[in-house]
């Protein structure tokens, strides 16, 4: 997962919103940091796989004490994962940028 991502898809709930968040990237390093960037807006904090690899839990993201994605596919060219906030869905297809 140590990669600059960008999307390459993101759905909410279904519906495809990717035009929303073209400018959208996510940065995990080997080291355990995580930043995001999106426009004016950007974060960091640290990441880690649970779930026998099949979850990554961020921490201290955007002053959250934690959030979790599970995945859904995790090769060098592709990154698909999704997390439920506030009872919505939200899907993305990252690839590298």
């Amino acid at each position: 997962v140590a990669n600059t991502w960008k999307v390459d898809n993101y759905k909410m709930n279904g519906y495809d919103y990717t035009s929303l968040v073209t400018d959208y990237r996510e940065t995990f390093s080997k080291d355990g940091n995580f930043s995001f960037n999106w426009g004016t807006s950007s974060g960091t904090g640290t990441w880690t796989f649970q779930n026998d690899d099949t979850e990554i839990r961020l921490t201290g993201v955007s002053n959250q004490s934690s959030h979790t994605m599970t995945i859904l596919k995790l090769e060098e060219k592709s990154f698909w994962y999704y997390f439920t906030e506030n009872n919505d869905r939200h899907e993305y297809h990252m690839i590298p940028q």
